[in-house]
């Protein structure tokens, strides 16, 4: 099966790059002109379209056939996965091989078309090392390859569910690393733009995976389970699919409205033409999703199937020839140093009204808070129409941190965040203290755990709540949540990111700010769910440890915020002293008052943490004084006691 499997593979994978070196064959040095680049070459030209178009399709066939193995598997008990989905863990191990290859080959061959050299001449006078520093796109291709080569090491070794599944956050950073270098990081509002790519790029990558192994046929179809079972699984990877194509469909449109110039149409462009073709092929394939769920999903038709290998195809054409070709608002636009560096222009001071009433929705993060606020309200709801008790302050708690991560990422704090250390600092304070301590003290897992029906393994699949499980007991949950890990991640990540290059080599680009809102969030959240997390978790520390911990960590970060109010340089010079503002004299005062920030607003949430330590510790040894007394009332103590002497024997005479 599996040789079969590779030559429908080979045989789909030929004409699609054939399809490619055609398309960029027509194309000829049209998009280097309207970019006002050199041009490297027919040889050159096509060969990057071709690499690039099928090194991100491989990638997109790791991502589809992750999916596929997490809602279409019935692991056993050891994490093994079932013998329906254990061919497309075995692909999505053989696409990361070629997506690591296809990357690493295609660094050099980005450099040369970036450069407008050919790529055997450039390989030949021994200058790719000393160009590539110039060339952003390559270095998007290492972190490819990097992320490629995570995900075979994580997948090969054994084909479980857990690092399978875990294997999509780096898959998902190799998938955008291209995408966020492109026409969406350039020019006036990319810091929208860059957010809106992230709702196109990684469904389009599923949506390209889930089509492309299902319409291989054969990949999702179960061996060992019942009629019922396989017709949900089918139902559920259908079900997949029409959610990517909506939301690549609507975050696309979005996209693109953005980029055209203003009152072009969709037709005057190679570029619109492009998309326009693409958004004709989400609504077909979005039609044939809908039929296909109308008809039951018993059974993947040959309609459907062929839908797929066409309509992927074409998919990937489109999103070649969008990265190929320039957005028409880039060339009629005259660039400023605001729409290099921010995307946006700041005339006037911050203040209160300012940093709630300027919005710039964050179209990725801002759009997860609010998600996440729904499900929450829906787990909360659900448990009150069952009956179920769940605390009105966990609700308050989650929908406070959630609040905090929407003002963190699209409001006036975030936009003033972007060029001025002071409030860069309060919106960091914000999401890696605030927010994070009011999320954890939400106990979402827990709420997951009570509000979400669990499903049999004699039902043939599994469901959310034995996925949270699952997750919550693997390997990598136990590496996260231990404390020594997140307390070195939660104290030097500052150091890390703010006295060393990193912040100054990265800051003008949007994605290092969304990677940096994303782990600090993140970051923040693990540690302090490690003290005061209700939570179930891979382990249980003592309210004693926790404390210490707590302890521990209050002199680094007092520390760290008197170590910037003492630096007598501006961190990132280069890149805050291009913004220049008639409003912001002293930028290295602007930095003294960051590190005040940093220094005072630690304090609040370290209370609330005590606070919150204090409280649990104190219910928890009210249950065990009761547990004890119940113990005492039933007469069991002597019984009680007695064991506790043979434990301690048993140790004294190891």
């Amino acid at each position: 099966m599996w040789l079969r499997v590779m030559r429908k593979g080979a045989a789909y994978l030929c004409p699609g790059m054939l399809l490619l070196a055609v398309a960029a064959m027509l194309s000829g040095d049209l998009p280097y002109r309207e970019a006002a680049e050199p041009y490297p070459g027919s040889g050159t030209a096509v060969a990057y379209v071709v690499l690039s178009g099928v090194t991100w399709a491989a990638g997109a066939l790791v991502l589809g056939g992750i999916v596929i193995v997490a809602v279409s598997s019935c692991p056993d008990r050891w994490g093994l996965l079932s013998a329906s989905t254990y061919l497309v863990q075995r692909t999505v191990v053989a696409s990361a091989a070629l997506w690591f290859v296809g990357s690493v080959v295609t660094v050099p061959v980005s450099v040369a078309a970036s450069s407008g050299v050919p790529v055997v001449k450039l390989i030949r006078s021994g200058i790719v090392f000393e160009v590539l520093p110039a060339v952003e796109e390559a270095y998007a291709w290492i972190v490819s390859a990097v992320c490629a080569a995570v995900v075979f090491l994580v997948t090969s070794p054994w084909p479980r569910w857990n690092p399978t599944v875990l294997a999509a956050i780096p898959a998902c950073i190799g998938l955008m690393a291209v995408p966020v270098t492109g026409n969406v990081a350039q020019g006036p509002d990319h810091d929208i733009a860059t957010t809106l790519a992230f709702g196109v790029y990684v469904p389009l990558a599923v949506l390209i995976g889930v089509r492309s192994l299902v319409g291989l046929r054969g990949m999702v179809r179960r061996t060992d389970a019942d009629v019922t079972a396989d017709t949900r699984a089918r139902r559920r990877v259908v079900m997949v699919s029409l959610l990517a194509e909506t939301v690549c469909l609507a975050a696309g449109l979005v996209l693109v409205l953005w980029l055209l110039a203003p009152g072009a149409l969709l037709t005057e462009s190679v570029y619109g033409r492009c998309c326009l073709a693409g958004g004709i092929v989400l609504v077909i394939l979005m039609i044939a999703d809908v039929r296909e769920l109308r008809c039951g999903g018993a059974e993947i038709t040959r309609l459907w199937s062929v839908l797929s290998c066409v309509g992927v195809a074409a998919l990937v054409l489109v999103a070649a020839m969008v990265r190929l070709y320039t957005a028409p608002v880039l060339p009629r636009h005259e660039f400023s140093i605001w729409d290099v560096y921010l995307g946006y222009e700041l005339p006037d001071p911050p203040s209160v009204l300012r940093m709630i009433g300027v919005v710039r929705f964050d179209f990725f993060l801002g759009t997860a808070s609010l998600v996440l606020a729904a499900l929450y309200l829906w787990g909360y709801l659900h448990l009150r129409r069952r009956g179920v008790h769940w605390p009105l302050n966990k609700l308050l708690w989650w929908l406070g941190g959630c609040v905090g991560l929407l003002m963190g990422t699209s409001s006036g704090l975030a936009t003033y965040s972007s060029a001025m250390m002071s409030v860069h600092m309060g919106n960091h304070m914000l999401l890696n203290m605030y927010a994070s301590v009011m999320l954890v003290l939400g106990s979402p897992v827990t709420l997951a755990l009570r509000a979400l029906p669990a499903m049999s393994r004699r039902q043939g699949l599994t469901g959310p709540r034995e996925w949270v499980t699952s997750l919550m007991k693997a390997g990598f949950s136990r590496v996260v949540t231990h404390p020594a890990f997140t307390f070195i991640v939660f104290v030097a990540s500052l150091y890390v990111v703010y006295f060393t290059p990193l912040w100054g080599m990265f800051a003008k680009y949007h994605w290092w700010h969304l990677f940096i809102t994303i782990h600090f969030t993140v970051s923040g959240y693990l540690f302090f769910w490690t003290i005061i997390g209700d939570d179930p978790g891979p382990r249980e520390l003592p309210h004693i440890a926790r404390l210490g911990i707590l302890l521990g960590a209050m002199p680094f970060h007092a520390f760290f915020g008197i170590a910037m109010m003492s630096l007598d340089s501006t961190i990132a010079a280069d890149f805050y002293d291009r913004l220049r503002f008639d409003w912001l004299a002293d930028r290295l005062h602007d930095q003294w008052v960051g590190g005040a920030i940093a220094w005072g607003m630690s304090e609040i949430p370290i209370l609330i943490v005590a606070i919150a330590l204090g409280v649990q510790w104190f219910r928890s040894d009210q249950r065990a004084a009761k547990r004890l007394d119940r113990w005492e009332d039933a007469g069991k103590t002597d019984d009680l006691d007695a064991y506790n002497r043979m434990l301690h024997e048993m140790k004294s005479s190891r």
